[in-house]
C-alpha cells in the first residue's frame, strides 16, 4: 500500500473551501446586500408615507366621530331639553332639535323617541319610527353605539330619494332621576367619511370603513364591495397581528392592504393597492440588478463546475468501484493518483474491502460448520410423531388393563402434543386454548394430587377469535407451580374470563394464591428464570409473542397482592 505523507498534502478541505467562498458565497453575500438595501430602502418609504396616510385619515374620523358624541350629549345633559322630554312638549321640544340640527352640516336627521311618542327634526325618513333600533339599544345603559351604513328613503316633496347614512343611537335617561325616557338616533350622510379619506384613493387604490365583523360602513368608488372579499381581508388583519398592513392575492395579483383602526378600535380604515402599482418606482432598477446577477452568477456557476469536476474525479473513481464492490467483486483496487484526502481515502477503501473479502470467508465457513451441527441435532431428536404414536399404544393398553385414570393422563398428553407438534398452525382459536388448558390441568390433578378448582367464564361471542397458540397455559402454569403449598389450608381457586375493555379484548387469568412480592413483580420482565419456582421465561414468552403478533401497545398486565391473589391479564385485539 502506497503511504501518505501528510507534510507535503494539499488539504481538500482547504480547495473546497476556497472554492465554495470564491464561486459562490462572496457573489451571493455582495448581490444580496446590493438588492436588499435598494429593495427595503424604497419600500420602506413608501410604506411608512402610506401607513402614516392612512393613520391620519384614521384620526381625523376619530375627531368627527368624537365631536358628534360629543353633540349627542349636549341634547339630552341639557336641562331645557331634558325637561321637554319629560313632559313631552311636542311643538316645544321639536322646535329644540331642529335648532340642534340647524347647528350643524354634518347632521342628515335627528330622531327622538320618547315615552311611545316620535320625533324628528331633518331629512323626513320614509321608515319613520322604524329608523330608531329599539331592540338594539333595549339592553343598553346610555352609551353611545354606532350603527353601520343602510339605505335610507327621504321624502322631498312628492318624490322619495336614496341616501346612504351611518348613524349614533343612544337611550336617553334623565341624569337626575335616571329614569329612561326614550331612544335617540342621529342619522350622518356617508359622504361625512368620504370627504375625510377621498384623498387616499386618487393613486388608484380602494378604500373602505367597516366594521370588525366585516359590515361596510364606506367604501370609495359607487361599485358595492363583495362582504367575502373585505372579510377575508379582515379576517387576515386579525390573524397575522399589528403590522398596520398585509399581503394578499386577488385574481392573480399581489395587493397589499393598509389599515388603520378608528372609533375605538370598533371600525377598521382599510386602503388596498396592487403590489405592482406600490412597488413601480423600483421595477426598473431591480430588472437591471436582476440582468446582472443572473450575468454574475451564471459566470460563477460555470467556473464552480469545472473546479469542482476537477476536484471531485477521485470519489468518482471511488463510487464506481464501491458499485463494483456491491454486485460482489472483491478483486477492485482504486489507485488514485495525487498527495491529498482522497488518496488516503483510496488507500483505506482498499484495505476495507480487503479485510470485507476475509470476513465473508469466515461468515461462509461459520455457516457451513453451523449447518453441519444443525444436522447432526436433527439426527439426534426424537420423531414427535413417533412419540405421539406410542403414546396411543400405551393408552390403549392402559384401557385394556383397566389403569383408566392413567388412561385419561395419556389422553390428555396425546392432546397436548397434538397442539404442540402442529408447527405450521401459529393462530388458533380461543376456545381451542381453552380446551389445551382442560387436558393440562387434568395431567397436573394427577401430578399434584390436590384439590383446586379452576373455573371458565368465557363469553361464546369470544370463543372463535384467533390468538397466538401456548399463550394461556404458561400463565396457568405459573399459579399451580407457585400457589400450591402443603401447608396453605383454603383451597386454590384459578379463574380464567374474558371482557372487552376499550378497543381491546382482556383475557383475564385470576387465583387466590399467595401473591407476587415488590422485588420479584419488578423484575418479572426481564431477569430469564428464577429457580424459586416462579417460572418468568414462560410469561417473558407470551408477553413477547404477543407483542411480535400484534404491536407493542399489547402484551400482559399483572396486578398482585401479597396473601391475596394474582391477575395476569392478556390484552390482545379482537381477530376472528
Amino acid at each position: 500500500m502506497k503511504k501518505i505523507n501528510k507534510k507535503y498534502r494539499n488539504s481538500l478541505k482547504n480547495q473546497l473551501l476556497i472554492a465554495t467562498i470564491t464561486f459562490s458565497i462572496v457573489p451571493f453575500i455582495i448581490f444580496s446586500v446590493i438588492f436588499y438595501y435598494v429593495y427595503s430602502l424604497i419600500i420602506k418609504q413608501y410604506t411608512d408615507t402610506a401607513r402614516q396616510s392612512v393613520k391620519t385619515a384614521a384620526s381625523n374620523i376619530d375627531y368627527v366621530l368624537n365631536d358628534v358624541e360629543k353633540f349627542s350629549n349636549s341634547i339630552f345633559l341639557n336641562y331645557e331639553s331634558s325637561e321637554l322630554m319629560r313632559i313631552g312638549n311636542r311643538a316645544e321640544l321639536e322646535n329644540k332639535l331642529r335648532s340642534y340640527f340647524s347647528s350643524r352640516d354634518d347632521i342628515d336627521g335627528i330622531y327622538v323617541m320618547i315615552h311611545g311618542e316620535f320625533y324628528y327634526a331633518g331629512s323626513e325618513k320614509r321608515n319613520g319610527v322604524n329608523i330608531i333600533p329599539k331592540a338594539v339599544l333595549k339592553n343598553s345603559s346610555g352609551e353611545v353605539v354606532w350603527l353601520p351604513t343602510k339605505e335610507r328613503y327621504i321624502k322631498v316633496l312628492s318624490s322619495v330619494i336614496k341616501r346612504n347614512c351611518f348613524s349614533l343611537n343612544r337611550k336617553i335617561v334623565d341624569v337626575n332621576s335616571l329614569e329612561e325616557l326614550g331612544y335617540m338616533t342621529i342619522d350622518l350622510d356617508e359622504w361625512v367619511l368620504r370627504e375625510i379619506y377621498n384623498g387616499l384613493a386618487e393613486d388608484g387604490s380602494q378604500v373602505f370603513i367597516c366594521t370588525a365583523d366585516g359590515q361596510m360602513i364606506s367604501q370609495s368608488g359607487n361599485m358595492a364591495m363583495d362582504y367575502f372579499y373585505i372579510k377575508a381581508i379582515i379576517d387576515k388583519i386579525f390573524m397575522e397581528g399589528n403590522r398596520s398592513y398585509v399581503e394578499y392575492e386577488e385574481n392573480g395579483e399581489d395587493k397589499v392592504a393598509i389599515y388603520s383602526p378608528c372609533n375605538k378600535g370598533k371600525w377598521i380604515l382599510v386602503k388596498t393597492i396592487l403590489k405592482s402599482d406600490l412597488y413601480a418606482d423600483i421595477r426598473k432598477l431591480q430588472k437591471d440588478v436582476m440582468i446582472a446577477g443572473i450575468i454574475f452568477i451564471l459566470i460563477t456557476t460555470g467556473s464552480a463546475y469545472y473546479f469542482s469536476t476537477a476536484i471531485t474525479k477521485p470519489i468518482r473513481d471511488i463510487i464506481k468501484k464501491m458499485k463494483e464492490v456491491e454486485k460482489g467483486d472483491f478483486l477492485v483496487y482504486v489507485d488514485v493518483k495525487g498527495n491529498n484526502e482522497f488518496t488516503e481515502l483510496g488507500d483505506k477503501f482498499n484495505r476495507m474491502v480487503s479485510k470485507i473479502k476475509g470476513l465473508m470467508e469466515d461468515v461462509v465457513n461459520s455457516e457451513k460448520q453451523k449447518n453441519e451441527l444443525e444436522l447432526e441435532v436433527l439426527h439426534a431428536q426424537i420423531n414427535p410423531h413417533f412419540l405421539y404414536n406410542t403414546l396411543n399404544t400405551i393408552r390403549w393398553m392402559a384401557q385394556i388393563k383397566g389403569e383408566y385414570s392413567i388412561s385419561n393422563a395419556i389422553v390428555a398428553l396425546v392432546k397436548l402434543l397434538r397442539i404442540s407438534i402442529s408447527l405450521g398452525k401459529k393462530m388458533i382459536t380461543l376456545e381451542e386454548e381453552i380446551e389445551y388448558v382442560k387436558n393440562y390441568i387434568l395431567i397436573q390433578r394427577l401430578r399434584f394430587n390436590q384439590d383446586f378448582l379452576i373455573e371458565y367464564e368465557i363469553e361464546d361471542k369470544y370463543r372463535k377469535v384467533m390468538i397466538p397458540k401456548l399463550i394461556l397455559q404458561p400463565i396457568v402454569e405459573n399459579a399451580l407451580i407457585y400457589c400450591i403449598d402443603d401447608e396453605r389450608e383454603e383451597k386454590l381457586h384459578i379463574k380464567i374470563y374474558t371482557y372487552p375493555y376499550e378497543d381491546v379484548l382482556r383475557i383475564v387469568v385470576e387465583d387466590n394464591g399467595k401473591g407476587i412480592s415488590p422485588e420479584i413483580l419488578e423484575n418479572i420482565f426481564k431477569e430469564e428464570k428464577n429457580i424459586n419456582k416462579f417460572s418468568t421465561v414462560g410469561l417473558n414468552n407470551v408477553n413477547n409473542r404477543i407483542k411480535l403478533y400484534y404491536g407493542e401497545r399489547y402484551g400482559l398486565l399483572i396486578d398482585t397482592k401479597e396473601g391475596i391473589g394474582t391477575k395476569v391479564i392478556i390484552e390482545i385485539p379482537e381477530v376472528y
